[in-house]
């Protein structure tokens, strides 16, 4: 196996960062491991966050296209400020979510670069909810907990009802 050190950064998505907003964007150093014999690309390291991954959080194995597909999947409804709030759409929210975290980890679902003025808050609070039992090892649930708050507040609606259980 050989390594190398790449970056790339999270395709643009509504709410996370677009065209000349580069600096909203998240950006990563990977370590990328390529096994000769599957041509598979492996991530040896987590991306930058404000939490560090253990030893043990690095076992995990994907290649970047599908790190990336998965990454915009649980994104495409909190980082849309017109998406549905409808059964459906919110069990898409959380299924692409789980289905993230049961294939990366929850190390890498990184919430810490939420804005609060560009999320769907009902959508937002359905992931929160779907992670809690995780807080501790997902980077900036705590910080997402706060931008729900004050996206709730920005879409005119009640904290204790979107919030329920989590606003206190």
């Amino acid at each position: 196996m050989h390594s190398a050190l790449v970056e790339y950064e999270t395709p643009p998505v509504a709410g996370y960062g677009s065209g000349d907003h580069a600096s909203e964007l998240a950006e990563s150093r990977t370590r990328v491991v390529e096994a000769p014999a599957t041509r598979r690309t492996y991530i040896a390291s987590s991306t930058m966050t404000t939490a560090e991954v253990s030893r043990a959080g690095l076992r995990i194995t994907f290649n970047a296209e599908e790190f990336t597909a998965a990454n915009r999947a649980w994104r495409r409804h909190i980082c849309n400020l017109s998406a549905p709030a409808s059964v459906d759409a919110l069990t898409e929210t959380v299924q692409s979510t789980v289905d993230f975290i049961g294939k990366f980890g929850p190390q890498l679902l990184d919430l810490s670069n939420l804005n609060p003025e560009k999320v769907h808050c009902e959508h937002l609070a359905a992931l929160l909810r779907a992670t809690s039992s995780l807080k501790k090892r997902v980077p900036g649930w705590s910080h997402a907990l706060e931008v729900a708050k004050v996206a709730v507040n920005n879409a005119g609606q009640d904290i204790d009802d979107v919030l329920f259980g989590m606003s206190k």
